[in-house]
């Protein structure tokens, strides 16, 4: 039996409050982090990098990796870029210009969505920049979009942004996503676009069916941001709510149901494990509160709790997982 190993998960009553900067994690093991969880903003400059020479509207080219990539337990060495703003281990054939929650098994698969919009690389004014930066066995990979243009046709805008893939010597590769400028041109038609509103930010594996969604058309990003995907290592004792499943839309005092789910990526079983929910109001009142207690929970398996509440004064629709929840991963002690 594990002491002290707790779950608790905050189901906030309002649109875009900003709790908990982690998820995950999805079936292979992958989560991920932002600065306002510890990961570090560290913005590499592009001095010295080398155009990928892609200059296109819904255009997409092959990168020749400089060390093996392992994704989702496949090793890459070549990897895929959209002028959409996203990366694919898998061969891009469509033009992909519309972004979707991750994951999806529509084409294209085995995406890595820095900023996936649509999007635009001008020559003379945009570029796709690489450039590899440390020494062996600690390099980073740093692939830039410069001045990336968005919207496309309806907007004068260009953003900032890089991926990083970071070097290991076993295990899988960690992915950084670092935020340089994401606000639009406030004059412009599609101003709201702004930090990630129209985008999709997150990872899926090659199949499109395991992965996980940072954003999906929320404003959650900010300049000076920075994502860190990887996969958790594997603790004798942990135990977190990686998932809350909620309505598509909430009605005004209309009964709904939150469904949980914990999940043990621990090398142990588990036993007794307190699992606390509570709702807060947008001025951040406790307006009600579940607990429970989950028997046992064998490791690497998940188990989903449903509670039931009978509806509150407050109208939400289309969320962001995020806006809505956040786990607080136990110690390992």
């Amino acid at each position: 039996m594990k002491r002290g190993v707790i779950c608790w998960c905050v189901l906030l009553a309002m649109v875009s409050l900003l709790l908990g900067h982690r998820g995950g994690p999805d079936d292979y093991g992958y989560i991920f982090m932002d600065d306002e969880e510890g990961v570090e903003y560290n913005w590499i400059n592009t001095t010295g990098a080398t155009s990928v020479g892609l200059f296109d509207d819904d255009g997409d080219a092959t990168i020749t990796l400089p060390f093996p990539f392992t994704y989702y337990g496949e090793t890459y060495t070549e990897l895929n870029v959209s002028t959409n703003g996203f990366f694919a281990v898998m061969p891009i054939e469509v033009d992909a210009y519309t972004n979707a929650p991750m994951p999806t098994s529509d084409d294209p698969n085995g995406t890595i969505a820095l900023y996936w919009n649509d999007g635009e690389v001008v020559e003379g004014e945009s570029d796709i920049l690489i450039k590899t930066v440390g020494t062996e066995p600690e390099r980073k990979f740093v692939v830039t979009f410069l001045n990336h243009k968005i919207p496309l046709y309806t907007s004068e805008s260009y953003l900032t942004y890089q991926m990083i893939i970071e070097e290991v010597t076993e295990g899988d590769n960690p992915i950084v996503f670092q935020y340089q400028d994401v606000e639009c041109d406030p004059l412009e038609d599609y101003a709201d676009d702004s930090y990630g509103r129209s985008a999709t930010v997150g990872i899926e594996d090659a199949t499109g069916n395991v992965g996980l969604t940072y954003l999906y058309d929320d404003s959650l990003l900010t300049s000076g941001r920075a994502v860190k995907f990887f996969v958790a290592p594997t603790v004798g004792h942990n135990v977190l709510v990686s998932e809350i499943e909620l309505p598509v839309i909430l009605l005004l005092d209309v009964p709904f149901d939150v469904g949980v789910k914990v999940s043990n990526i621990g090398e142990n079983d588990e036993v007794d494990i307190p699992l606390y929910l509570e709702v807060y109001n947008p001025e951040d009142e406790l307006i009600a509160e579940r607990d429970t207690t989950i028997s046992s929970l064998l490791a690497d398996s998940s188990v989903v709790l449903n509670f039931a509440f009978d509806g509150f004064c407050l109208l939400y629709t289309s969320p962001s997982p995020r806006d809505l929840s956040t786990s607080r991963m136990p110690s390992s002690a």
